[in-house]
């Protein structure tokens, strides 16, 4: 199932203006949206960064049941105050060691909706620095500064330590 019809309908977009900023047809449209043609893998892409949505998503293959296990587990991280221990790390009762699990889940949560963790993490710190009234120059050193840990080591140890916050909370 595709959710093309879903995603046009909730964005209050025609068919015919969803073919405009695309570059596709309405004919093409209609045709995904009842199933009766695939799209391209490009034309997929086009939609998905339209709808800032990823691709497995508008095709349907979202894994709901695992997004529902990072929720369940960050949102049992973030308002439990006693220590908790996976097999790669431990939560003291400090908001800082909460947070980051709640970080590192959160990663997770794009991987499994095949998110640029990058391209969401500049457009987060991005809208930080606006909410903080940083702009120009300052801006960007604020974004590059906020960047410098988001290694690719880093994220890969960080999905580790998500999964088994995942597995942490599975054993319960």
């Amino acid at each position: 199932m595709n959710r093309i019809k879903e995603l046009r309908q909730l964005n209050k977009v025609s068919q015919g203006d969803l073919a405009k900023i695309t570059g596709l047809t309405r004919q093409a449209i209609s045709y995904y949206e009842n199933d009766k043609r695939e799209p391209k893998n490009e034309t997929l892409q086009k939609l998905a960064e339209y709808f800032g949505v990823s691709v497995t998503y508008i095709k349907g293959e979202t894994k709901t049941e695992m997004l529902t296990k990072i929720i369940n587990t960050m949102y049992l991280i973030i308002c439990n105050r006693i220590p908790m221990s996976s097999d790669r790390e431990t939560i003291d009762n400090t908001e800082n060691s909460r947070t980051i699990a709640a970080t590192e889940l959160m990663l997770l949560m794009y991987q499994v909706l095949n998110l640029d963790h990058n391209k969401q993490f500049e457009e987060i710190v991005g809208k930080n620095a606006n909410l903080l009234g940083i702009k120009g120059k300052a801006k960007l050193n604020y974004i590059r500064e906020s960047s410098e840990s988001a290694t690719d080591d880093n994220y890969k140890s960080d999905i580790e330590n998500a999964k088994a916050w995942i597995k942490f909370y599975e054993n319960l």
